[in-house]
């Protein structure tokens, strides 16, 4: 999934079509979002017997596919992006509401994959 796609999702969300108010934004917003699911993103490789990622990933364009599984980026991605670009609206209701289905979003896809040290 790319990141125009991911945004296009997320603009979904709240009933808005056009990306082009944002400008670079959800560029710098998807790098965030990498940041935060970086070790989830880490863990799910090394589960699937994957090489994990030495740092966190940069994505240079919104055409970039995104380097994430794709259950992670397809349930975490656009929440995460819709957090970003609420934060600036005055509903702080619906701010914490975006907040929390994030953080289950990016829980869910944590599950089982904890390595447990004795």
């Amino acid at each position: 999934m790319t990141g125009s796609e991911v945004f296009a999702q997320t603009l979904s969300l709240i009933q808005e079509t056009d990306p082009s108010p944002y400008g670079v934004l959800p560029l710098n917003w998807l790098n965030f979002v990498l940041a935060e699911t970086w070790e989830v993103a880490n863990r799910r490789r090394e589960q699937k017997g994957l090489e994990p990622f030495e740092k966190i990933p940069v994505m240079e364009a919104m055409s970039e596919e995104i380097p994430y599984d794709d259950e992670l980026v397809r349930r975490t991605f656009p929440l995460g992006l819709l957090v970003r670009l609420y934060t600036d609206e005055t509903d702080t209701l619906m701010l914490d509401l975006y907040c929390r289905e994030y953080a289950s979003a990016v829980n869910l896809c944590d599950r089982g994959v904890a390595v447990w040290e004795v």
